[in-house]
């Protein structure tokens, strides 16, 4: 196990030629902390409470042989190797936890560099372990401790393509430092704040803690920008749909919509705000209405398309994870439509899904949104177009219908955009700092 986490930290010190990376935004969601906030924390760190620790009730207490160290962890975990500097556990997921204790490097816990160089040389040294890129790399203040927190995917021929690895460091007294590594093949937010409180809660000796239970953060109630109107403006007209003839017209009586989609398609699920279909293969697909959770009408379409990337980021389960591929917006006839593509994983179903999301503000102000989403891959180019045009060819009531006018020359299914390139492997993503 030891050895598992000394291959990431690497063998020779090299700060004399740290890897500089340059920071780029993601999405905000995965953003603690703001560059000003980290600014702030590193100059004026508020003081360590030694004598409380704020971990979920049910968390329990795990303590070193020898009472070397000492943390709070989920109670899920089960501890499977254990030394005196050291120790292994599991959770019900097949997720794994390592910490082990070393002698610092990389200047952790000495005031002579900067937070920054520390960072770099850390994620430099991590980036040479065989099987492991470098996806993120980030400054963490958590419970008044610094966190350098790294996340590698994996990729060896011994574990799973998509397997996840979150590596965490914090100096300890004494010229040592703790390094815990948690290996999964999904990692979510959530698990990375979980995380963090774990490594939060380490402290040298036999742990003598006040455990407080964190105060919940309130639920916002409303959120902002949602189009005000919900009855059809008087001057609003609706131009016929763009569908071939053999398609098939439904109706989702609750939502008050038609839908015209390809004649293979199999209705599954009839609900009062949405439909779930199945596509040709193994896709399937909803169709739903709803108040929209952005400002849409009049909008500029960048503003627009990232308040819809982050909502729909917002609906994910914390346990899950969400990772945006592509996104864009389409002028067509029945007005702005957006889309993103993504893929997505959940603990308990660890297979990567694709999924592709249309979006379309309805005369009514009602956002009518079009889901694709398949185990066995992203939609092909002619299985997107088809979706764009189900997405453009909603209608609020049962309208007229209109064949395209077939082309001079025949061509292939157009593909309604710049086909978004998934790939289950993620590319290397650009390091950021918070």
């Amino acid at each position: 196990m030891r050895e598992v986490i000394s291959m990431l930290l690497g063998c020779a010190l090299l700060l004399g030629s740290l890897c500089r990376c340059k920071s780029a935004p993601l999405i905000a969601s995965t953003v603690q902390n703001t560059p000003s906030s980290i600014a702030s924390n590193m100059a004026n760190p508020e003081p360590d409470d030694a004598n409380s620790i704020a971990v979920p009730v049910e968390w329990v207490l795990y303590q070193a042989r020898g009472y070397a160290f000492g943390f709070y962890h989920p109670a899920s975990w089960t501890v499977v190797a254990e030394a005196t500097d050291q120790v292994a556990l599991t959770g019900s997921y097949g997720e794994q936890f390592q910490l082990a204790l070393f002698q610092a490097q990389c200047g952790v816990g000495s005031e002579d560099f900067a937070q920054e160089e520390v960072l770099d040389c850390l994620g430099s040294r991590g980036n040479q372990a065989a099987g492991a890129r470098l996806l993120s790399q980030d400054l963490v203040w958590e419970q008044h401790k610094l966190l350098y927190t790294f996340t590698y995917v994996v990729a060896s021929a011994a574990s799973q393509a998509t397997s996840r690895q979150f590596m965490l460091v914090t100096a300890l007294a004494d010229g040592r430092m703790a390094v815990g590594l948690y290996q999964a093949p999904v990692l979510g937010p959530k698990t990375e704040r979980d995380i963090e409180a774990v490594m939060a809660s380490l402290r040298p000796g036999k742990i003598a803690l006040q455990r407080v239970t964190p105060t919940p953060q309130p639920t916002p109630t409303e959120l902002a920008g949602l189009e005000p109107r919900i009855t059809l403006a008087p001057e609003a007209t609706m131009q016929p749909a763009v569908a071939p003839d053999e398609w098939t017209m439904s109706i989702c009586d609750g939502c008050g919509i038609t839908i015209l989609h390809p004649p293979e398609w199999e209705i599954l699920q009839e609900e009062s705000d949405h439909n779930l279909w199945r596509t040709r293969g193994s896709g399937l697909v909803v169709i739903g209405v709803g108040a929209s959770p952005c400002k849409l009408a009049d909008a500029d379409a960048e503003q627009a398309l990232a308040c819809l990337v982050s909502a729909r980021i917002a609906q994910t389960d914390p346990n899950s994870e969400f990772i945006p591929l592509d996104e864009g917006n389409e002028q067509t006839v029945s007005g702005t439509i957006y889309w993103l593509a993504y893929r997505s994983s959940t603990p308990e179903d660890q297979r990567p899904l694709a999924g592709l999301v249309f979006y379309r503000l309805l005369e009514d102000h009602r956002l009518v949104t079009v889901e694709y989403i398949n185990a066995a891959g992203a939609p092909d180019p002619a299985e997107q177009a088809e979706l764009l045009l189900v997405a453009q060819g909603v209608r609020l009531a049962e309208g007229q219908r209109v064949t395209p006018t077939p082309s001079p020359v025949p061509s292939a299914t157009p593909t309604p955009y710049s086909t978004p390139t998934i790939e289950w492997l993620e590319p290397l993503m650009p390091v950021f700092s918070r």
